[in-house]
């Protein structure tokens, strides 16, 4: 009977170190070899997914700033600018005042400014 009292003792005992709030025993090396596998290819696909993702956005913003067909009023207002630009003529509204071609006036500047010197 002292057997059984004791044998009772220690497996409440055993009991109560189970049941004490922590683990008794370490992860396996198995597992932990798993949890990283599957961590490093969750990284892996999340990062090649990303610099797909940039990478479509990057050629959108391309091709909206660079190759993106000009819209034909743009067009024609820059005609026009160059045209005024490039040639001679009367400036509207003012008398006696006339534009010169951008690369003459230039070129003009240029030689008034050398002699000075």
């Amino acid at each position: 009977m002292a057997n059984d009292v004791k044998e009772n003792a220690e497996s409440t005992e055993v009991q109560e170190m189970q049941n004490s709030g922590y683990e008794h025993s370490d992860i396996g090396w198995v597992t932990l070899l798993w949890i990283g596998t599957i961590i490093i290819v969750c990284v892996t696909f999340f990062v090649i997914l990303l610099d797909s993702f940039f990478s479509i956005a990057k050629e959108n913003e391309v091709y909206e700033a660079v190759l993106k067909p000009v819209p034909a009023d743009v067009r024609e207002m820059r005609a026009k600018e160059q045209e005024k630009l490039n040639s001679y003529g009367k400036v509207e509204g003012t008398n006696g005042v006339y534009h010169i071609p951008i690369d003459r006036a230039m070129q003009l500047l240029a030689e008034e400014n050398f002699k000075k010197k």
